[in-house]
């Protein structure tokens, strides 16, 4: 019960953090919203992490540095970032394998609130005796409550995540 308050307290302080955003008038054209200016953006994320054949509660961290501020769409706006995560899959009796991936993340940012990413790289596991490698592909968003503090969801072959992003 306690989990599902701090949960309900968690919830709210985003919904606090998020009215500014919400609420404020956005008059520009979709897909053409001007560029973020950052260099990067480090956060966390947890979730249901895949290793084999079952299923564990994740934990990861996240840190990505701007490749290109242009992307590769001159009518749309989007950057691509190189990504860096890793951390530990629970509910494994024998041991808690760690996940990591780098990976390219291709952003497109849809309105002032919004964008949207692709992730596309290597991924892998190890823990237990065992060295996992393998291609990673995924789908995403952000949703920026303000600025400085951005929701993320993902969801790939291997993890279904949803955590909190601060950019740099």
């Amino acid at each position: 019960m306690k989990k599902f308050k701090a949960f309900g307290t968690f919830l709210s302080l985003i919904a606090f953090f998020a009215m500014p955003l919400a609420y404020s008038e956005d008059t520009t054209e979709k897909w053409k919203y001007p560029r973020i200016e950052y260099s990067g953006t480090f956060g966390g994320g947890m979730g249901a992490g895949l290793i084999g054949d079952s299923y564990g509660f994740t934990v990861q961290g996240q840190v990505s540095f701007m490749l290109s501020k242009e992307g590769f769409f001159e009518d749309v706006s989007n950057q691509v970032h190189l990504e860096f995560s890793i951390g530990p899959t629970f509910g494994f009796t024998n041991a808690t394998p760690i996940q990591y991936s780098a990976h390219a993340r291709w952003d497109f940012l849809y309105d002032r609130t919004w964008t949207f990413f692709a992730i596309g790289g290597l991924a892998g596991s190890a823990g237990g005796g065992s060295f996992k490698l393998f291609p990673r592909f995924g789908l995403g968003a952000f949703y920026r409550f303000t600025e400085f503090l951005w929701l993320r969801s993902e969801i790939s072959h291997e993890q279904i995540l949803f955590g909190l992003t601060v950019p740099f």
